[in-house]
């Protein structure tokens, strides 16, 4: 006998092959469904917190038209020039910020990584019309990024 009696043979067959691979491309995969929800879950706070951003300067913007239009009423009764009428909102506290130039008036607004730039005109019937409503990301142009070169970067 060439077997000792303290031996145990492990026979591995076909089967027993297939489960181990088995198991091991599931857990393998698992491994990559949980790193995969974390990296869309880190995505989804960031987008979250870029739309609140984004919804804030839209909501702040037109808090200031409503603030413009209010303080162009008396401009209204006292029946002004447009250029006037630029004039006498200037020293509103709503408009706190906003830069005046003729009958262009224009305020930015910015919150976190998101800039709103509004750009209005007030027309001669002493309402305004908006020009420009454009927003921005702000970008750190002083940060330096490392891209990868390849293999044959030295």
């Amino acid at each position: 006998m060439s077997l000792r009696a303290n031996e145990t043979v492990i026979r591995m067959g076909p089967i027993t092959v297939i489960s181990l691979l088995i198991v091991i491309a599931l857990a393998t995969l698992g491994v990559l469904s949980l790193t995969t929800a974390r990296a869309s879950n880190v995505a989804a706070s960031k987008q979250d917190s870029a739309i609140v951003a984004l919804y804030q300067n839209e909501s702040d913007a037109q808090q200031f038209l409503a603030d413009l239009d209010a303080a162009l009423i008396p401009a209204r009764t006292n029946v002004m020039t447009a250029t006037e009428a630029a004039a006498s909102v200037k020293d509103a506290p709503a408009l706190e910020g906003a830069d005046i130039d003729g009958i262009t008036i224009s305020k930015s607004f910015e919150n976190e990584k998101r800039k709103l730039n509004v750009i209005v005109v007030i027309r001669d019937d002493l309402n305004y019309q908006v020009i420009s409503w454009k927003t921005e990301s702000k970008i750190n142009t002083a940060e330096e990024v490392e891209l990868w070169q390849g293999n044959n970067a030295q």
